[in-house]
């Protein structure tokens, strides 16, 4: 789905299709907090891994890598909102403190997706 979505990207068709994970079997309220936090955190890591490309890149491949930087950082944001099944929720269930230390940099990162500027 990620080849897609960057593909359409380039075509001028921005989208992304996060996907949920559920879990089964006897996992502590800790345990499912910290399966959820994976999700965000690796969206974030991501992130951080397509920046300097960003910077370094000109031309196609830097236009990919500022759509990586972007999208990851959205979903990052998105999957950690506390509603239904998504990730935050599952965060603000095990851990208030977890998903404030974690949430508000992933929303920050997702407002700066949508309305910040590019560096490059």
């Amino acid at each position: 789905m990620l080849f897609l979505a960057v593909a359409g990207a380039l075509a001028g068709f921005l989208f992304a299709a996060p996907d949920a994970v559920y879990h089964r079997g006897r996992a502590t309220l800790r345990e499912n907090g910290l399966i959820a936090l994976a999700g965000p955190l690796t969206n974030v890591a991501l992130g951080i891994a397509f920046f300097p490309l960003e910077l370094l890149l000109g031309g196609a491949l830097g236009s990919v890598a500022a759509l990586g930087v972007r999208i990851n950082s959205l979903l990052a944001g998105f999957n950690m909102i506390p509603f239904g099944p998504l990730d935050g929720n599952t965060v603000k269930k095990w851990s208030l403190g977890a998903f404030v230390g974690f949430g508000l940099p992933c929303f920050a990162l997702a407002a700066w997706a949508l309305f910040g500027f590019s560096f490059v």
